[in-house]
């Protein structure tokens, strides 16, 4: 079931054609236009969720020197020259945002897509951002906030969901409408974190968009990426497909076994095993096998509570309704009706730290009430719902 959070078959072409070189980025073009029939219109539909993909695959296309519709490639340039001018907007706004914090004397850390684009991608106009998200000390909420509202921007309202996933502690809107937002813990999902003891030193300083700024270790990088990937919504967002895929090339000598420990701490390795399985057989990322094969085992005797959230991220991330994802699921009826018991019954430990239900009465009611619950929403699209 975790494979809901993987690019389909299609997108899977897309994405080699967009990442890839030479004659394997030629081949994934060709497969993924002969799937699309005419591309023009699979791109206008947005059929795979290829729009924010199509200035990387006009960058591609262009460096390969693959075939394209001479009708096709004035509508790829003009996609590429809007997120272009979109980008220096965007790099633009980040820059006065990190200068009125460094003058406030805030510490931030640039997280996903102002840091990637800008240090691991070829050029920052390939990788779409629609927000600046930073990681702020607990106890600078504040200061941070008075200082960017000192400088124009509007408090907005903080977008949370109880129980499953934690929202930003703070979130405020450029005139642009650009959100900034302000986050104390890397992951939104309670039983997903590290200890801001240890990433904040880990962090190394570069100048994004024009200001010093500091970011993620590449590995802590990586393990955010994948890890934010595992619960969010909308399985067509292939963000963090380039974003881990761009951050493994750029960094060789990325210290792995870091990773390995932060993701068994942040008890992240079944999400983490899968999408870089995923990323070293479909796209040829370099992961040495010893990584994965570490992942996997420990994936393998995950407790019980990383099982039930893994399953739920993966629901609220695919945006479906459980019966489409059973029949995604490529096992027996054995096995998907043992994934169907799992979520219906998750653990003790679930009910207790994740869905914030304590006491045994008050468990043994939430128990009753959720198979009715999810035979409400059988043919409902999924939500954060704990």
């Amino acid at each position: 079931m975790l494979s809901a959070l993987l690019p389909s078959p299609e997108q899977t072409w897309l994405l080699r054609a967009c990442l890839l070189d030479g004659e394997d980025g030629r081949d994934a073009w060709r497969a993924w236009r002969g799937l699309a029939g005419e591309p023009k219109a699979a791109m206008a539909e947005d059929r795979w969720s290829v729009k924010r993909l199509l200035p990387a695959l006009y960058s591609a296309l262009r460096r390969n020197g693959a075939p394209v519709d001479p009708a096709l490639l004035p509508y790829l340039k003009l996609a590429y020259v809007r997120e272009q001018i979109r980008s220096r907007t965007y790099l633009g706004i980040c820059r006065d945002v990190l200068t009125t914090l460094a003058e406030a004397s805030v510490p931030v850390v640039v997280l996903r897509g102002a840091a990637l684009a800008t240090t691991v991608y070829p050029d920052p106009a390939i990788r779409h951002c629609h927000d600046i998200s930073l990681l702020v000390h607990e106890n600078d909420v504040a200061r941070a906030t008075e200082a960017l509202q000192g400088s124009g921007l509007v408090r907005a309202p903080v977008g949370a969901s109880a129980g499953v996933i934690v929202g930003a502690a703070a979130v405020l809107r450029h005139e642009t409408t650009l959100p900034v937002e302000l986050h104390t813990r890397l992951f939104g999902v309670p039983l997903y974190d590290l200890p801001p003891s240890e990433v904040w030193p880990r962090t190394r300083e570069v100048s994004v968009a024009g200001a010093d700024a500091r970011i993620l270790a590449p590995a802590d990088a990586l393990l955010h990426v994948c890890g934010h990937a595992s619960y969010s919504p909308g399985r067509d967002s292939l963000r963090w497909v380039c974003d881990a895929w761009y951050l493994i090339a750029a960094n060789p000598d990325l210290d792995w076994d870091l990773l390995l420990k932060s993701a068994e701490r942040g008890r992240l390795t079944l999400p983490l095993a899968v999408t870089l399985r995923y990323l070293s057989a479909q796209l040829g990322a370099s992961i040495p096998e010893s990584v994965l094969e570490r992942l996997e085992r420990c994936a393998r005797h995950a407790p019980a509570i990383e099982r039930d959230v893994a399953l739920r991220g993966a629901r609220v991330g695919a945006c479906e309704n459980l019966g489409v994802m059973l029949r995604r699921v490529p096992a027996s009826w054995r096995v998907r009706a043992q994934i169907v018991a799992w979520l219906l019954w998750p653990s003790r430990e679930y009910v207790r730290d994740i869905v914030g239900i304590d006491g045994s009465a008050a468990a043994l009611l939430h128990y009753v009430r959720r198979p009715l619950d999810s035979a409400r929403r059988f043919l409902r699209p999924a939500s954060y719902a704990g």
